[in-house]
């Protein structure tokens, strides 16, 4: 099991995604006793890193234990989908780990990501940012 595999000597948990966290409001809440053991007093950026070891930068807000402003961009540069499980291992200070596992194949994340930009709500969305 991959929780297993990271060990127990720095704190781990796992999220699974909701709808919430990768197809709208693309908000994160953290488990409040993580946040309160391991996270800082205080709104700062948590360092994401993924399992290539590309690091996403993210805003963490201490009064809703949760990740807002970069979740989105590591949201989708991961790809990810409701029900994929992610599992966030703390390696550092405000700096996590996050092993993905995917409900689907990727054949079907590639597939909904097309069908997502195909999406008339997200095409109005790139027309209104691009100015056309």
């Amino acid at each position: 099991m991959l929780l297993e595999r990271l060990g127990t000597a720095l704190p781990t948990f796992a999220k699974c995604m909701l709808p919430s966290n990768v197809a709208y409001s693309f908000w994160l809440f953290l488990p409040s006793k993580f946040c309160i053991m391991h996270l800082p007093e205080h709104d700062t950026t948590v360092t994401l890193v993924d399992e290539s070891g590309t690091e996403f930068k993210t805003k963490y807000l201490k009064a809703r234990h949760g990740l807002s402003g970069g979740w989105k961009g590591f949201s989708f540069a991961q790809k990810l989908l409701p029900g994929d499980i992610l599992f966030f291992h703390l390696v550092g200070t405000c700096k996590l780990q996050v092993h993905i596992v995917r409900r689907y194949g990727i054949e079907a994340v590639e597939a909904a990501v097309c069908l997502m930009e195909m999406h008339p709500r997200v095409k109005r969305k790139r027309a209104l940012t691009s100015g056309n």
